[in-house]
């Protein structure tokens, strides 16, 4: 679903003037804002598909905060409008993560997960953040005159021949994006977007915007608090990452090792084989001895990797595909379903034809998960020419502090030691070493904001992505907020408890915070279908 509208907005004189932030420090220079002429947004249609009210707009803002005159960049926004426009209370800004992932197509979903009290009362809006979705791209596409590089044969590089590889493509990258990101790949941070949405709540007419944000969308959250704390009415961090981690001095470690998220990772994984077992194998094809299947799966595929045309599946792809899959607790069966294909392969005694069709299913699996691109034909190297460098890696690489490069593959091993499966998490950001985009406008601290009215923090205790510590560490730095943990798996809890969406509703229309405690997850979101 695109966001194109029918009228831009447009810098103008007469506009709405966008103030400094309320806390500028942490940040530099380019924490400081200057006045920008902003004027009212005007909504239309949207492009494609969207459910019956939806509005669509396109914002013209300065790339650079700090100097207007200097260009400007085009971003996509869309509305659901309060049902009761009499008793409407003001807007609620909404961000599903990623980093990168559009707001504006997860629009309805969210709008659907926050329930009809909160619908009713008000304008739901999202915004597409600088250099993702439908909004202005860093163009950082190879020039004709680069030679291509090819990926590491294995998302998760073990051998050196891989991590070779893994840092030839990690430069390749990064030197793309340095000819030819241009002035935005300076201005893509979280900080930035923070200030577009303050741009945005101005826009609108309104002092004040609650906001609710997931996993990534949680930082962003946190930095809107953090540098417009004035401007916050009340706020829900929804599966959340602790920002004093992701940002803070790197200590030799990787982001989202510092985050806890591959330790997250591992855990979801190896908890669930336990459901697995108790579901039975009617519910879930890998049981019994569900954890023992899958330790000498992933074993297997290290030392013996599954030849495909072009490509050897090491257990790389298989923690990839888990990390992708993991975020959804109705996902879990079908992965238990691939363990147990692969788990064949080494261990059943089959005929060629049958080998032949249990292997094509398994290439199948992982096309439909998106860890291997559908349509390529037969020759998987061709991969590295279909995959490239997102907004979200952009986003990512200007907020978070790494390491150098030589540090990944010790790191990766000491962490594969203690948390087995996680590895995708270590390296899923080391193209961030040695960045080429300025972090100038990045803001990183301090993260205790006070504010009117104390974050609500919600998060599953098996969420793989963002794992509970990373919640109850905000909780201590963030004064007076509150959390309610969600016993289950899954990335976020938006729309998968029926007791946190009544707490949710209640915060946001009245602004009160519930005590801490737990909410039920719902019946269709329990693992294997038991408790």
């Amino acid at each position: 679903m695109t966001a194109a509208a029918a009228v831009s907005m447009t810098a103008a004189a007469g506009g709405t003037a966008v103030a400094a932030p309320d806390r500028a420090t942490g940040g530099g220079a380019g924490a400081r804002t200057t006045a920008a002429a902003i004027p009212a947004i005007s909504w239309g249609a949207c492009q494609g598909k969207v459910p019956a009210g939806m509005e669509c707009s396109t914002i013209t803002v300065p790339i650079d905060y700090s100097s207007p005159a200097a260009g400007t960049t085009t971003l996509a926004a869309a509305r659901i409008p309060a049902t009761d426009k009499a008793h409407r209370i003001g807007v609620l800004m909404i961000n599903p993560g990623g980093p990168g992932e559009s707001g504006v197509s997860a629009l309805p979903t969210f709008a659907e997960g926050m329930g009809p009290q909160v619908r009713a009362k008000f304008d739901i809006v999202a915004i597409d953040p600088r250099g993702t979705g439908g909004s202005a791209h860093v163009n950082c596409s190879r020039p004709w005159w680069v030679l291509p590089v090819l990926p590491a044969p294995s998302p998760v590089p073990t051998t050196q021949d891989q991590i070779n590889q893994q840092n030839a493509w990690d430069a390749h990258q990064r030197g793309n994006c340095k000819a030819s990101g241009g002035a935005l790949l300076d201005h893509v941070s979280t900080a930035d977007n923070a200030r577009d949405m303050d741009a945005v709540r101005q826009s609108l007419g309104e002092k004040q915007i609650s906001y609710y944000g997931v996993s990534y969308g949680t930082i962003v959250g946190q930095t809107f608090a953090a540098m417009f704390p004035s401007r916050v009415r009340a706020i829900v961090l929804d599966g959340t990452i602790d920002a004093k981690a992701l940002t803070g001095p790197a200590h030799g470690l990787p982001a989202q090792v510092r985050t806890g998220q591959d330790a997250g990772m591992s855990q979801s994984i190896r908890s669930s084989m336990a459901q697995c077992d108790k579901a039975g194998p009617k519910a879930c094809a890998l049981a019994p001895n569900s954890l023992k299947k899958y330790d000498t799966v992933r074993k297997l595929m290290h030392t013996k990797p599954i030849g495909v045309p072009g490509l050897q599946l090491t257990e790389g792809y298989l923690d990839t595909a888990f990390g992708f899959q993991s975020y959804n607790p109705r996902n879990f069966p079908s992965m238990a379903s691939l363990v147990n294909a692969i788990y064949r392969l080494y261990t059943a005694p089959l005929d060629p034809a049958t080998y032949a069709a249990v292997l094509n299913a398994v290439v199948a699996t992982l096309q439909s998960f998106g860890v291997l691109p559908a349509g390529m034909g037969s020759n998987y190297s061709d991969y590295g020419e279909i995959i490239g460098l997102g907004g979200g890696q952009q986003v990512a690489c200007a907020d978070q502090t790494s390491p150098a490069t030589s540090v990944f593959p010790a790191v990766a091993a000491q962490r594969e030691k203690r948390y087995p499966g996680g590895g995708s998490w270590v390296w899923g950001y080391s193209q961030c070493s040695q960045w080429p985009g300025s972090s100038a406008s990045s803001y990183r601290g301090p993260w205790n904001t006070t504010l009117r009215t104390p974050p609500l923090i919600l998060n599953t205790t098996h969420d793989p992505a963002t794992p509970l510590a990373g919640a109850l560490r905000t909780q201590q730095t963030i004064p007076g907020s509150r959390l309610i943990q969600v016993p289950g798996w899954g990335h976020g809890v938006i729309g998968r408890s029926t007791c946190a969406q009544a707490k949710t509703s209640a915060y946001f229309i009245n602004r009160t915070l519930p005590v801490d405690g737990k909410c039920a997850i719902d019946k269709a979101f329990k693992v294997y279908g038991v408790s």
